[in-house]
């Protein structure tokens, strides 16, 4: 390995370590910011994950219900699973759309601080820099994309943060039927 590979290499691990650094601080601005609407993504975010799994557990009662009614010839219990299993099948997109409209507000809510934060920063220059052909670059790119990064990063930890509740939620189940279940998945 060359000097150069290991500087590239500790480039890369210092530029790892700001993500994780500057994430960290990112989700404790937006929670200072806004916590109920960061509770309701999150909340709606673990509905939404959790649901399915909850209807695949109704799809097998369902399917009970279903043999044990053409045995005995009574299907009234196959009603009350239906319907159960409808209806865990109706959460995961109601709360898709409940975090899509708490995402919404906490965009908008969001943007604004971000830009009041970014006219805060640029009144605190001083006027001479803007005369500076390199400053002004500099702060050119780095208000080009605005906020934008910075929500693409949120919206990314929260898509994370749904598919770790969906693992988890299936483990849990997949452990709640039988260890060995578990062991296989």
């Amino acid at each position: 390995m060359s000097l150069k590979d290991s500087m590239s290499d500790h480039k890369t691990l210092k530029n790892f370590s700001d993500l994780i650094k500057n994430t960290w601080r990112l989700q404790k601005l937006i929670w200072a910011y806004s916590p109920w609407n960061l509770s309701g993504i999150l909340f709606f975010t673990v509905v939404a994950g959790a649901a399915p799994i909850l209807a695949y557990k109704a799809m097998g009662k369902l399917i009970d219900a279903l043999i044990a009614g053409v045995k005995t010839g009574s299907l009234s219990a196959v009603w009350i699973a239906l319907a159960i299993y409808a209806g865990l099948n109706l959460i995961s997109p109601l709360a898709t759309v409940f975090n899509r409209y708490f995402d919404r507000i906490n965009f908008l809510r969001l943007q604004n601080l971000f830009e009041i934060m970014v006219i805060k920063k640029r009144a605190g220059f001083d006027i001479s820099q803007y005369e500076d052909p390199e400053f002004l670059d500099f702060l050119q790119r780095a208000f080009r994309n605005g906020f934008f990064s910075l929500m693409n990063l949120n919206d990314g930890l929260i898509g994370v943060f749904q598919i770790l509740v969906t693992i988890l939620a299936g483990s849990a189940a997949a452990l709640a039927i039988d260890w060995r279940v578990f062991l296989i998945v």
